[in-house]
């Protein structure tokens, strides 16, 4: 493609418009947060009967299973930190 010369870079885009970064919806800060508010709030995925609520009790037990996984496994460092020798 080549260089680009700096009056055509300074009129390129952002991805996301100012005006449009507000309508993303909310990344969750932890692994835990994802199952905890598709307990509290999975009704608006039985609409249609594409999903039915064992399925869904199902899919959240095998994300909880992550969850717990996750959380009780040590980190790289720590069991450099704490188990080796």
């Amino acid at each position: 493609m080549g260089i680009i010369p700096v009056a055509a870079a300074q009129q390129v885009q952002p991805r996301h418009p100012r005006h449009r970064r507000g309508r993303r919806p909310p990344r969750f800060g932890s692994l835990r947060e994802a199952p905890e508010k598709l307990e509290k709030d999975h009704d608006f995925l039985l609409a249609g009967d594409v999903f039915t609520r064992p399925m869904l009790e199902a899919y959240m037990g095998l994300k909880w299973e992550e969850v717990y996984a996750f959380e009780h496994t040590p980190h790289p460092i720590e069991y450099q930190m704490y188990y080796s020798c």
